[in-house]
């Protein structure tokens, strides 16, 4: 028997329903690095993504080698130990784990035990649920997860089903397998050291920004003041894509309501008007080809995509088959104009729209969530055209972590991304008029672009007000 002093450790992934936590037992002697590895293994996480601890004095602990810039400023967590960070109970530490998802765990000493056997250590003594899938995105993306997944009727049940590779229980959590992978923790640490993969991400490029700052972007997108503002009520916002589409519709939706399709979709008359306001601003690049015939919804997404993010935002309500105007926006129309409309759209887009419905590629649930990214790049770059393959690999170099969301077999994972990010990052910003769009292309082949360059609009820097630079 090794006699030596054991913590029992309660740790609690925040803000989850139900909440996941559990209570586990380790020598005060183990290091940050060793319980890194712990936790991954008692919370069923896989590895896969950065991570830090960072103490009650705001020190940050974590693996150098991932933060060669010091960039985190981090120190080398494999230097210090559990039981000089936390001493007395009721201490806490902070674990930080995929700054993309950006899940946070609390580990509290719940209690200090002087002549514990050491040998029966590491173990597991209460769970509590289990956590989120890897790269669902973020707590938004499981509550998402979730919702879909419970009900079979859900548009997106089948979708999440297959991505998950199966039924998700949140409650669905088993002491006995986590003791049994605790008890080969040695086993599967080297298995981690020889794990090649992850260092060929390379290390993110944040073009300037620290980790709080992106965070903050992230996770509080239009909510974190000290990083950048938001106009609630643009006025050039009138001549952007989406308020073109839904003025034309809410100006018919003033005369009568419309009766919607049995597959809930605008009427093909309502369709061909709106696409008639836009036709000057060139969205056949992502959303419809002018010599394509549009019979109804289904064949252009500018419009569909308006439709769903308005009904979404609570802008439009169905009822009975029939599409009526809210008085939220009647409301909202009243006190800021559509300047209020495309501020209340765009936050939509960003934070309840599923990206993954956007057809083409990988779900890529998690690019939705670094999306906000974009605002940022497009600040530092945007007055010049630029190509979105250029703005694809400078996000990609921020979030290498995408890469292990691809799950296509026709190109590489990073290509992958790639297209991913410039069609539904381009698609979303081209709708709300973040950003100008031209094609590119070779000479003698006029009906091939080489590529698609964006710059940012003027709307853009009347929507944003940096408070970084």
């Amino acid at each position: 028997m090794n006699l030596g002093t054991a913590y029992h450790l309660k740790v609690t992934l925040k803000h989850t329903e139900p909440l996941v936590w559990r209570l586990i037992a380790v020598d005060s002697q183990t290091t940050l690095e060793r319980l890194h590895h712990i936790l991954q293994i008692s919370l069923g996480w896989t590895n896969s993504h950065l991570h830090l601890f960072e103490s009650s004095q705001e020190r940050r602990f974590g693996c150098l080698a991932h933060d060669e810039d010091n960039m985190l400023a981090l120190e080398d967590e494999r230097a210090f130990t559990v039981g000089q960070l936390l001493y007395v109970e009721k201490q806490t530490l902070k674990y930080e784990y995929d700054f993309g998802d950006g899940w946070v765990h609390e580990v509290r000493l719940e209690r200090i035990l002087p002549d514990a056997d050491l040998s029966v250590l590491p173990r597991c003594l209460e769970a509590h649920a289990q956590c989120p899938p890897e790269d669902v995105g973020g707590l938004d993306g499981f509550e998402e997860f979730k919702e879909a997944m419970a009900d079979p009727e859900h548009e997106e049940h089948e979708d999440v089903m297959l991505w998950n590779g199966g039924h998700f229980d949140p409650l669905d959590v088993s002491l006995e397998e986590i003791n049994d992978d605790l008890a080969n923790i040695e086993d599967i640490i080297a298995e981690c050291d020889r794990d090649d993969d992850f260092p060929d991400f390379g290390m993110p490029d944040f073009q300037g920004f620290n980790p709080q700052q992106m965070h903050a972007l992230l996770y509080s997108t239009f909510d974190c003041p000290e990083v950048v503002q938001w106009a609630d009520s643009a006025a050039e916002a009138e001549n952007s894509p989406v308020v073109r589409l839904l003025s034309v519709l809410f100006e018919s939706l003033n005369e009568k309501e419309v009766t919607l399709t049995k597959k809930g979709n605008l009427p093909g008359a309502m369709v061909k008007a709106m696409l008639a306001a836009v036709v000057d601003c060139n969205l056949d690049i992502y959303h419809w080809r002018p010599n394509q015939s549009v019979r109804g919804e289904d064949d252009a997404s500018a419009v569909h995509f308006t439709r769903i993010v308005a009904e979404v935002s609570g802008l439009l309500r169905v009822a009975k088959g029939k599409l009526n105007i809210t008085a939220k926006a009647r409301k909202l129309l009243k006190s800021k104009g559509w300047g209020g409309v495309h501020a209340l759209m765009l936050e939509a887009f960003f934070q309840q729209f599923n990206w993954a419905y956007i057809s083409g590629g990988s779900p890529m649930m998690g690019l939705r969530t670094t999306a906000p990214f974009t605002f940022w790049l497009l600040h530092r770059h945007g007055e010049q055209w630029l190509s979105d393959g250029h703005y694809a690999r400078m996000h990609l170099s921020a979030f290498p972590q995408l890469m292990q969301e691809s799950e296509v077999d026709y190109c590489s994972p990073e290509d992958d991304v790639i297209n991913v990010y410039c069609h539904r990052v381009g698609l979303v910003l081209q709708l709300l008029g973040l950003i100008d769009v031209q094609e590119v292309r070779q000479p003698g082949a006029p009906a091939y672009p080489i590529s698609l360059h964006w710059r940012a609009s003027p709307l853009f820097g009347r929507v944003l007000q940096w408070q970084v630079y």
